[in-house]
């Protein structure tokens, strides 16, 4: 990990003071916080158009890291809509150019866990996109082939809305058997068979195993939580769409 000092965004939504932010809440193993523990490759915190290199986790102990230069997404300082930040990942499936963040995850996180993830898509309809995620073990996708997101850790479970290109906040739990949920913006919008597979491995904006998933789009902050209560869960979805200007419905 950089030895910095770690500055953050000033954002102009305040209602997200207010909340609990996810540190707050026991079951939160990892945070990775767009406001805070970002790091350009000047080490330090990154302007808007800056590339970055690694991303301080704010609750675990692994960092997110990227070692090619060749390779560092970009700060966006309106990723979401003016004053609503993010990091850019972009792809040239041509060539197998990819921009990514990595770290494996110690300890395990075991099932059942909870992953929240803020992303917006730049094409839909375009291309099979990796969100995050190593294969079978919490992986979050975009599913070209009929244009929904998709989660495995183990077994595929494909939602029952199409993805847009809007922001949006994703809530996943893999919970093995049938149990499995994918929730887009508060709201439960399927539940199956995900899979049980442990999360060992974080992956940002490509799929390790899978050839040519790549993200172009944006991600904003991503929560990994285990046993999380349903109270809990409804405070961090509502406090990521304050954070974000998302509109969560529970």
């Amino acid at each position: 990990m950089v030895s910095t000092q770690i500055k953050s965004h000033r954002r102009r939504n305040i209602n997200v003071i207010a909340r609990n932010t996810p540190a707050d809440f026991p079951a939160v193993l990892h945070w990775l916080d767009v406001d805070n523990g970002l790091i350009d490759s000047g080490d330090e915190f990154p302007a808007d158009g800056d590339e970055i290199k690694e991303w301080v986790n704010r609750v675990g102990t692994q960092n997110p890291v990227q070692s090619s230069s060749s390779r560092y997404p970009t700060y966006d300082i309106d990723a979401f809509g003016a004053g609503y930040p993010g990091i850019r990942f972009t792809t040239d499936r041509s060539s197998s150019n990819y921009e990514a963040l990595d770290v494996m995850i110690s300890p395990t996180v075991a099932v059942p866990y909870t992953q929240f993830i803020v992303v917006k898509l730049d094409d839909v309809g375009a291309d099979t996109m990796a969100i995050t995620g190593d294969w079978g073990e919490g992986v979050i996708r975009y599913q070209v082939t009929n244009n929904k997101w998709l989660i495995t850790s183990g077994s595929n479970l494909s939602s029952s809305s199409i993805a847009t290109a809007n922001a949006t906040l994703l809530t996943v739990t893999i919970n093995g058997g049938s149990d499995s949920t994918i929730a887009i913006n508060g709201v439960v919008d399927v539940t199956g068979n995900g899979g049980a597979t442990d999360f060992d491995r974080l992956v940002l904006g490509w799929e390790p195993q899978y050839n040519n998933s790549f993200l172009d789009g944006w991600l904003g902050d991503f929560v990994v939580a285990r046993n999380i209560l349903a109270r809990d869960r409804d405070k961090i979805e509502d406090y990521l769409g304050d954070k974000f200007g998302i509109t969560i419905t529970h």
